[in-house]
């Protein structure tokens, strides 16, 4: 297993071929102190058995499809015979070796290549993701070319905690440009309806602590392609982050540890 490390005056980014996974994320606070942000293990070999996706790139479809499998073209998909089909299952991108594609002082790129109905889903398809830092900004890309219709779901599982010390994160204050949520069935698996985020526990449209909610919710953006969509902040830290993002929604969850915050 390789690691690769891209650093600029703000921010400092370790990144693993395996998983194309980030391993830790560092940000130079005023006093010249590098504080670590995202949940990650010295150890590389832990992120063999990672159950939680910590830091990787997530695919083919991240999220859940019921019954592991779907209709595309008028034929149907078996990707996991199991209820619900999770992040790409056993064995997803998360969990292979990527190779190193381009790579320098501020800037990453992995690529993966996988053939024809490999797990069950079609087309041979190249997937890239790319890491690049721009001052205080960290920019993420994913992309994937197939060469058959196909369903493709990438994201990053990286998980945030702006204190510097891992902390509970109830007391990070939270805010989401969203005022609607899937409703989930007993699966956790979308039913199609639109829930009011309003005056309910998931109403963050105003920034307010995070408190002892759990999230593990798809929440609609109400916004512009790639403007705001999150806004968090640790009082402890100083530390503020804004997420922005391409897509029309946008997942939030918070392990049982409580101890940090993911955005898929």
């Amino acid at each position: 297993m390789k690691s690769f490390t891209i650093q600029n005056e703000v921010l400092r980014l370790k990144v693993l071929n395996y998983g194309a996974s980030i391993q830790s994320l560092d940000v130079k606070n005023h006093q010249g102190t590098w504080l670590p942000v995202v949940k990650g293990f010295s150890d590389p070999s832990i992120y063999v058995n990672n159950p939680m996706h910590y830091g990787a790139c997530v695919g083919p479809y991240a999220g859940r499809i019921t019954s592991g499998r779907f209709s595309l073209g008028g034929k149907e998909f078996v990707v996991e015979d199991t209820a619900v089909h999770l992040h790409g299952g056993p064995f997803a991108w998360s969990h292979r070796f990527w190779e190193l594609v381009e790579e320098d002082a501020q800037k990453l790129r992995l690529s993966l290549h996988c053939p024809h109905e490999e797990k069950g889903f079609p087309g041979n398809v190249k997937a890239t993701v790319s890491y690049a830092l721009e001052k205080n900004r960290l920019i993420i890309t994913h992309e994937a070319v197939s060469d058959a219709a196909t369903v493709i779901n990438m994201t990053n599982h990286a998980y945030f905690n702006l204190s510097g010390s891992f902390s509970p994160i109830n007391q990070h204050e939270l805010q989401l440009n969203a005022s609607n949520y899937l409703e989930v069935n007993s699966l956790q698996c979308p039913t199609g309806r639109l829930l009011a985020v309003q005056d309910g526990p998931f109403d963050f449209q105003a920034k307010k602590m995070i408190s002892n909610v759990h999230l593990d919710d798809t929440f609609v953006l109400g916004q512009e392609t790639g403007s705001t969509a999150v806004i968090l902040t640790s009082a402890v830290s100083g530390l503020s982050m804004e997420v922005a993002t391409n897509q029309p929604s946008i997942v939030v969850f918070t392990p049982q540890e409580r101890d940090s915050i993911c955005f898929e």
